[in-house]
């Protein structure tokens, strides 16, 4: 009886041994799948981000309508008289060309901030976002590690290219901002100028 006991006892152990082996096989299993999904996520954003060329189409955009605002004022300067009206128009149309400005001076904030994304709560093409994208990472990093298994996927890439991605985003912020404040600046002269000289004629 003691035998069959010690029999039954062994074969429950084997039983319980393969159970264990099997779901921590899954688990390995499951940790290197969302690892890879994790790194193609992580690379994906990383090269999404370092292809955002939108900070430089804003500021293409204030540099545009400044331009527009420079040509009312010339043209303003050009008119002798008020008795037609069109010097007054130059001086509205500058003005006008001046809040065009300070709108475009908005949208690039905004996209200043978009790019930075402080508080991301998930992952996407943003320093914010990869810095989520890179805590995914060491996350299954470190599932793994507890496992006692080693990663399948190689994350060295996507962390080169993230660090790439956030350098030159940061790069891309500071001179996006300088040249936005800049030309805001310049902008904000001109409507005063063009007030001033419309008065100077009697308008």
């Amino acid at each position: 009886m003691a035998a069959l006991d010690s029999q039954v006892s062994s074969d429950n152990d084997m039983a319980l041994q393969r159970q264990a082996r099997a779901s921590s096989a899954a688990a390995v299993s499951q940790a290197q799948q969302s690892l890879a999904n994790d790194i193609a996520t992580f690379e994906g954003d990383a090269n999404t981000l370092n292809m955002n060329k939108q900070l430089a189409s804003d500021v293409n955009q204030m540099k545009t309508d400044y331009g527009t605002e420079q040509n009312h004022y010339q043209a303003e300067q050009a008119q002798g008289s008020c008795s037609d009206g069109s010097l007054g128009a130059d001086a509205a149309a500058v003005s006008a060309d001046s809040a065009a400005v300070d709108a475009d001076l908005s949208a690039l904030q905004a996209d200043l901030l978009s790019l930075q994304d402080p508080d991301a709560a998930a992952g996407g093409a943003s320093i914010g976002g990869l810095q989520v994208d890179m805590s995914n990472v060491n996350d299954d990093l470190s599932s793994l590690q507890d496992l006692g298994a080693a990663p399948a996927a190689d994350a060295s890439a996507s962390i080169a290219a993230s660090n790439t991605a956030i350098s030159n985003a940061r790069a891309a912020i500071q001179w996006a901002n300088g040249q936005g404040n800049t030309i805001d600046g310049q902008a904000h002269q001109l409507p005063t100028a063009a007030q001033n000289y419309e008065s100077s004629k009697g308008c």
